[in-house]
């Protein structure tokens, strides 16, 4: 095909061993804040979180075949697994091979640093989210109170805070504030 062509058998390393976890749930808690939770844009969140992880990593990090290999456990080149590696706090990392069994040697250092990277990549997502909700939860905050201050019901505030979310977000040119952050957090 073309150059743009997706391996299948690089799926699995795309979601795990990229930043794709981040990018979804920082672009969900971001969501959640605008107020855009009862909308269709789960499906357009999703595919976002996989454009920026395939924006994100190098092709040939993605899948390295084995020729023996008939387990379907994901087989990572040693150039990621060291970069994966050094993203991660020694002492997370050293958290996660305590978990391994001793006698599991298949794959040992790649799940143990999976799990690590994964654990990482959760706990930048959920710092990175709760930044991006606050002014949002600021707004409703202020949106819910001008409600009850003019006595109408709480109910209502939804829906008149909702576009102001949306108007100052896009006047602040906020996906590209967004868009820098993510990206800046994975270089």
């Amino acid at each position: 095909m073309d150059s743009f062509s997706l391996d299948l058998n690089a799926i699995p390393a795309l979601l795990l061993a990229t930043s794709f976890v981040r990018f979804l749930v920082v672009l969900g808690l971001l969501r959640f804040g605008l107020g855009l939770r009862g909308v269709g844009f789960g499906l357009v969140t999703l595919i976002f979180a996989v454009a920026l992880a395939i924006f994100t990593v190098e092709p040939k990090f993605l899948v390295e075949k084995r020729a023996n290999q008939n387990a379907v456990f994901l087989s990572l080149p040693g150039e990621r697994l060291d970069l994966m590696k050094a993203s991660i706090e020694p002492q997370l990392l050293q958290k996660t091979k305590d978990l391994i069994p001793s006698n599991a040697t298949d794959h040992a250092e790649e799940r143990s640093v999976l799990l690590a990277y994964l654990t990482q990549e959760i706990r930048t997502a959920l710092e990175l989210g709760l930044l991006f909700l606050i002014p949002f939860i600021l707004i409703d905050l202020l949106v819910v109170n001008g409600c009850l201050i003019l006595g109408m019901q709480s109910g209502f505030a939804t829906l008149v805070a909702l576009p102001i979310k949306l108007f100052l977000f896009l006047s602040v040119d906020g996906w590209s504030l967004v868009i820098e952050r993510l990206l800046r957090t994975v270089v």
